[in-house]
């Protein structure tokens, strides 16, 4: 039973992993081509702003309605009722964002002093605010194809909409000379395009109205949600705005995109797992299956991110070195300690799984409320003496304190025989390799990279000697891979 769901789970996760490692490449890979149009540092920090400013109303809108809608999805046994919960999710996020887009048009100028500082980047603040309400009708479908396991054309839709974004950032950076507006346009009309698609074509699928009842179901379930990810967003982003208020919107957009190049392991790894893993663990119902599957992919997954983390803060000098202006490769002092606070943003989140498969979201509240305050307490602290360097060290704490906090809270809900001592010396030793490597002094360039190189891959088989792996976990690695390779 257990290695027919993970034959089920590989065969969806290694497409998403591929599409959305993919998609995530291509979009750091055109990094050079934004940094180098967009005109200073400033014109990055309005772009990052923006950026944060979605991910606040994302969060205040209730869009994570449509978690709630893959969780009750995967219990709807008739067309009728899949229909009304993917007609009630939208309706009830659309609405919000069409009245918050009313009052951006409105009250632009006042939005951008509040915003961004000033009332010239009143246009960027419209935009914005059409690109939240545009994005509602992708994120409803993707969010739906990824319930139903529908992983093909999931990665067709992502991937189509960031090749028309990457050629649309070229027509408006390079030959317009938009500059930090030519970056959100090109985020506006992709999202209009490929959400009035996905929302013409589920409407004709599903003509279902609204659902008073699902509604009120849904609300229930995601209101603890609500509330825990505007919390968790003070986590992951809150600090911009602490950073552009005792340090300017230069430092900012460093600090902006040394946080992108760290969360690169995120960004291309567990994203793509995270798309099927939810779906795929709701229909997990045997509870001795579900603890040995939580167990596995905790220690697998684990020495899978410590690994590619290593790898990251090893090269990320050279990386941002190669891809940014010279004005921008400050960023490289914050990549280290963002790459490592999202080791334990991982854990968290396999920790924090249990809550939503045992319907305890209120739990996920106060792990993110707790989070949020230590957070919060630390810039406060750090970011006025140590500038954007102390927003990094507070992000690595709050994401310590929330993988801390879920383990305990997640132990109590439902006990899952953790391995913690072999977790620990994954994270351990990437640490004490990434120490090695930083005291590493060769005046020649190449040897400097071999030797890296050399660190970097010591790593896994350092691992596989000491013991990490128990037999059984390797049985069930070989199976996992062979899973894949059919």
């Amino acid at each position: 039973m257990l290695s027919s769901a993970l034959k089920n789970l590989s065969k969806h996760s290694i497409i998403y992993i591929s599409a959305i490692a993919f998609n995530r490449g291509a979009s750091f890979l055109i990094i050079p081509l934004v940094t180098a149009y967009i005109g200073s540092v400033e014109n990055y920090g309005v772009k990052e702003i923006a950026e944060v400013a979605i991910a606040l109303m994302v969060q205040l809108l209730g869009f994570t309605v449509f978690q709630a809608m893959v969780r009750y999805l995967a219990d709807a046994d008739t067309d009728l009722a899949r229909g009304q919960i993917l007609n009630t999710s939208l309706y009830l996020v659309a609405g919000g964002a069409g009245a918050l887009l009313l009052l951006c048009l409105i009250f632009a100028d006042s939005g951008a002093v509040a915003l961004f500082g000033s009332e010239e980047y009143a246009p960027a603040l419209r935009v914005t605010a059409a690109i939240l309400f545009f994005s509602v009708f992708t994120r409803w479908g993707l969010a739906y194809f990824g319930a139903q396991e529908q992983s093909v054309l999931y990665s067709a839709i992502i991937t189509s909409k960031l090749v028309l974004e990457i050629l649309l950032k070229v027509v408006f950076l390079v030959y317009m000379n938009l500059t930090y507006m030519g970056v959100l346009y090109s985020v506006l009309w992709s999202e209009i395009i490929f959400g009035v698609g996905i929302f013409c074509v589920l409407q004709y699928r599903h003509r279902i109205g609204f659902s008073p009842e699902i509604a009120r179901r849904l609300l229930s379930y995601v209101f603890p949600l609500i509330l825990s990810g505007l919390f968790m967003f003070v986590v992951h982003q809150g600090d911009r705005f602490f950073i552009r208020i005792f340090d300017g919107l230069d430092s900012t957009g460093i600090y902006g995109l040394g946080y992108k190049f760290g969360s690169i392991v995120n960004a291309l790894i567990y994203t793509g797992f995270a798309t099927i893993w939810f779906p795929f663990i709701f229909k997990v119902k045997e509870d001795g299956q579900l603890r040995e599957l939580c167990r596995t992919v905790l220690i697998g997954f684990g020495a899978v991110t410590c690994f590619a983390t290593l790898v990251l803060c090893v090269f990320g000098a050279e990386l941002v070195s190669l891809m940014v202006p010279r004005e921008f490769q400050e960023a490289a002092r914050v990549l280290p300690l963002i790459a490592i606070s999202y080791i334990f943003w991982i854990i968290f989140q396999l920790f924090h799984t249990i809550f939503f498969i045992r319907e305890r979201t209120k739990l996920v509240l106060v792990i993110s409320l707790s989070a949020a305050i230590i957070n919060t307490l630390l810039n406060v602290v750090l970011v006025p003496e140590y500038g954007y360097i102390g927003a990094a060290w507070s992000t690595l704490g709050a994401y310590f304190s929330a993988a801390a906090i879920a383990y305990i809270l997640a132990q109590r809900v439902f006990y899952i025989p953790y391995d913690l001592g072999r977790l620990s010396l994954a994270v351990g030793l990437a640490a004490l390799f990434w120490i090695l490597s930083s005291a590493i002094e060769v005046e020649n360039t190449m040897m400097l990279i071999a030797l890296k190189i050399l660190l970097c891959l010591a790593y896994p088989l350092v691992l596989l000697t000491v013991g990490y792996l128990t037999p059984e976990a390797k049985s069930g690695l070989y199976q996992l891979l062979r899973n894949i390779g059919k």
